[in-house]
């Protein structure tokens, strides 16, 4: 996640397509605008601004610092490392876009997002997809564990692995359920294929030999979709 990419000026602290792809799966649950909204981890705002420009105002944000870019704000200074006891009442939908992997203890986290919500709250949790093909092959020839390595701890301060199996007990304690899993895109695309140069058309040729062998999806991030026990 090296380059910097933009929503109307506004900084997207994420992935390629990814607010734009968890955008797409609210939008297919057709919300009331005047549903009430909580953004965790904030960043510059460009998820709220991309809700504001649809219609959607009723929404709470928090961060730890102040970098808010977007209309219509509405901002708690926060560290999700701690209790939420100062976030009042429950929320329609919940989003936690790319913060997980960088908080101290996923436990406790969902713990606390659990008692924002409601019988129907829907909660959007992203992070990067550890079971990518071509991250187990760059496991195996490199030993490092892509957007964990000690770089990203120094820099983009990803902290905590989320495996799938454990982040799923970590929902079950809470009496939550995964209702539907996604992803954002694949790690290599046919414009990279045709854009760099014979070296990388070398590497992708065998990788994709290879990886005819390896387990799970070459897919960066995962998104999941999640609401509590009926």
């Amino acid at each position: 996640m090296s380059e910097v990419r933009y929503y109307k000026n506004i900084k997207m602290g994420a992935d390629e397509k990814l607010h734009q792809r968890v955008f797409n799966e609210f939008n297919q649950l057709a919300a009331n605008k005047n549903v009430s909204i909580l953004i965790l981890a904030s960043g510059h705002a460009a998820l709220e601004q991309r809700l504001i420009d649809n219609g959607f105002l009723n929404i709470l944000s928090t961060d730890i610092v102040d970098n808010y870019k977007a209309d219509n704000k509405n901002l708690i200074i926060k560290d999700l490392n701690k209790n939420f006891e100062d976030i009042k009442g429950s929320f329609d939908y919940i989003f936690a876009i790319e913060i997980i992997e960088h908080l101290e203890n996923q436990f406790h986290f969902v713990r606390n997002v659990e008692k924002l919500m409601n019988s129907s709250t829907v909660l959007f949790i992203t992070t990067p997809n550890i079971n990518r093909k071509s991250l187990r092959l760059r496991f195996l020839l490199k030993n490092e564990i892509e957007f964990f390595t000690e770089k990203d701890l120094h820099g983009s301060g990803h902290i905590n692995i989320i495996q799938d199996h454990v982040f799923k007990h970590n929902l079950e304690l809470s009496k939550l359920t995964v209702s539907r899993e996604t992803h954002n895109r694949s790690y290599f695309s046919k414009s990279d294929f045709k854009s760099n140069g014979i070296r990388f058309k070398v590497f992708f040729l065998l990788y994709k030999l290879i990886s005819g062998f390896i387990p799970g999806r070459d897919k960066v991030e995962k998104i999941y979709i999640i609401k509590k026990y009926r």
